[in-house]
């Protein structure tokens, strides 16, 4: 892989993957559903993944930095 930006990478897989699942809820729960903002403290099971991409991407991103490559 000639890409070696893995961390600036993987902070956009982590947005472009968080933002449209946090839009996909509040529409759902807030819009259609009725309900209010709290949706992200009383489904804490659903945001617990906004926040969880942000941590295992870089921190993924950062062990293939550092593991040893073969060369041919």
């Amino acid at each position: 892989m000639d890409n070696k930006q893995y961390v600036k990478n993987s902070f956009w897989l982590a947005l472009y993957l968080t933002v449209p699942l946090f839009i996909y809820d509040y529409v759902f729960i807030v819009l259609l559903g009725g309900d209010n903002m709290t949706f992200i403290f009383r489904y804490w099971y659903l945001s617990v993944f906004y926040f969880s991409f942000w941590v295992q991407f870089p921190l993924t991103a950062r062990f293939i930095m550092n593991e040893p490559t073969e060369s041919l």
